[in-house]
């Protein structure tokens, strides 16, 4: 199992440290930076199993096109794309306090 965790509870990250470090595929919450590339978890024999761990974020700009992505993307051409401007509204925020009052790990409190 690979995992890496940093924890820099004084002052946090910012600047270019951040950066260097989300750059290097870090995830970053609070103070905190981790990766990891598998996690243990107990199976139904409560014999201790490592599962991969396939982080979601990917560099657009990188990636090339194979035959079956621009199939699935010419017939989804109906579908629309739109982008906008990311802010946190009264529903996002109601919808955080839900899940934060159900996960059963530290994550942070809500914003506002």
């Amino acid at each position: 199992m690979f995992s890496d965790y940093i924890d820099f509870r004084a002052d946090g990250f910012k600047g270019k440290l951040l950066d260097v470090y989300l750059a290097a595929g870090y995830y970053r919450m609070r103070h905190d930076l981790f990766t990891t590339n598998s996690i243990p978890r107990f199976d139904g024999e409560n014999s201790l199993i490592f599962m991969p761990v396939f982080w979601l974020r990917t560099l657009v700009n990188k990636i090339t096109e194979n035959k079956s992505a621009f199939r699935i993307r010419k017939q989804s051409a109906s579908f629309t794309v739109e982008y906008t401007t990311a802010a946190i509204t009264e529903e996002i925020e109601e919808l955080y306090t839900t899940y934060h009052s159900k996960i059963e790990f530290d994550a942070a409190e809500c914003s506002r």
